[in-house]
């Protein structure tokens, strides 16, 4: 079935995909502005910096997060969700201080990580097994054409009217997306629990939670694979700027185009394997060799034309390897776990960014750029000889059809 066949007949994700789609642009046009509007506030790139790094710690604290989402409605969650970031965004423009900006920062990254697990633990709930790995590609398509997009419109609001706007549009942006969930209609989305239960429960439901992670081979290989390909994906995040300008010798246009191509490259994998009629059980191993090759290309190429087209392969391998990592856990976890299980799985990924883009931006003051980089591409081979090794393990715990 194709895409617009599968959101025509499926309403619950028709209304998920274009909550998902104004959110999602909101967002994107909403980072743009917080970086202009502290930088025009302070002039202080380091003051950018605080703001990102408020904005990252939230990621840390998911698990506690899963518990919510698996005793609750996940539809309320997210609806919630939105609401409480649509007034914080509005608080924005009408201060000027780094510390309530600071502090709107945390809490707007906080209520995401009730969002975002919400969003990827309902999909197995609206959609049948033989339409998850579809409606994953879409979904995740749909993220990476909103951030291709995104910073452009941004760039022109910005021009035009000035950062408060890009808030006030993002709020706007939010209570839409309020309205859409609103109208997703399904019985699982009923299981709320009484809080004083779940509050009495909270240290064994957080056990359970670890144990139902630890127990299921799909879900832990997944995650031992993300965490990896995470260590890498910190080094590209922190160093590429420092790339183009030390090792490329160019400028902020040219690594602009970088991470369009990059972007571009993700929604090209992202819709390439959802239009596959069988998921092959060497796909994302597949994705992994290919991304690994093309990173490593990538940090020892000086001919521009070329990093790009590496740019889109090593895109292309991502939005592959997202696509499926997600399918994979979303098919190996039940209702009951499922927050739980994407959280703790978010926490150790975002973790080995952090640390990641600690030690190899530590590591790029003292060698080369092209070094750090290559070395950073590493972590794309072990985690492919590990798929490669542990594909039955992959598969075994997921009711994922595959042909070799």
């Amino acid at each position: 079935m194709k895409y617009f066949g599968l959101l025509k007949v499926n309403s619950n994700l028709r209304n998920l995909w274009f909550a998902q789609l104004i959110s999602r642009l909101g967002d994107n046009i909403h980072m743009i502005a917080m970086i202009y509007y502290v930088y025009s506030l302070t002039g202080s790139a380091f003051n950018v910096g605080k703001v990102l790094i408020f904005f990252t710690i939230p990621t840390l604290l998911t698990p506690f997060f899963g518990i919510v989402i698996d005793n609750y409605s996940k539809k309320h969650i997210m609806i919630i969700s939105d609401l409480v970031r649509a007034l914080l965004v509005l608080v924005i423009p009408f201060t000027k201080s780094m510390t309530v900006i600071y502090i709107i920062t945390f809490f707007l990254q906080l209520v995401n990580q009730f969002f975002s697990p919400s969003r990827r633990s309902l999909l197995p709930e609206i959609v049948s097994d033989s339409e998850l790995l579809k409606s994953n590609s879409l979904l995740e398509s749909t993220k990476m054409f909103m951030k291709i997009i995104g910073p452009s419109i941004a760039g022109v609001i910005i021009a035009l009217s000035g950062s408060q706007i890009a808030f006030f549009l993002n709020s706007i942006s939010f209570f839409l997306s309020v309205i859409i969930l609103s109208r997703i209609s399904n019985s699982n989305t009923a299981n709320n629990k009484p809080f004083v239960k779940v509050a009495s429960n909270f240290s064994k439901e957080l056990i359970e939670g670890i144990r139902a992670f630890s127990s299921n081979r799909t879900i832990w290989m997944i995650t031992l694979l993300s965490a990896f390909v995470s260590i890498s994906v910190g080094a590209n995040n922190a160093l590429v700027v420092v790339f183009v300008e030390k090792f490329l010798g160019l400028g902020s246009q040219e690594y602009g185009l970088l991470v369009t191509f990059l972007g571009v490259g993700m929604f090209v994998g992202s819709i390439y394997i959802g239009n596959r009629k069988e998921l092959n059980k060497l796909s994302l191993s597949l994705a992994l060799l290919i991304t690994g090759i093309s990173f490593l290309a990538f940090a020892n190429i000086k001919n521009f034309p070329i990093a790009l087209i590496l740019r889109l392969l090593i895109g292309i391998g991502m939005g592959i390897f997202t696509v499926i990592s997600a399918t994979l856990m979303q098919k190996a976890t039940t209702k009951d776990t499922r927050g739980r299980i994407f959280t703790i799985n978010s926490t150790l990924s975002n973790g080995s960014m952090m640390i990641s883009m600690t030690i190899f931006s530590f590591l790029a003051d003292k060698m080369s750029i092209s070094h750090v980089l290559s070395l950073a591409s590493v972590w794309y081979f072990i985690a492919f000889v590990i798929s490669i090794f542990f594909t039955s393990n992959l598969y075994s715990s997921s009711k994922t059809e595959a042909s070799i």
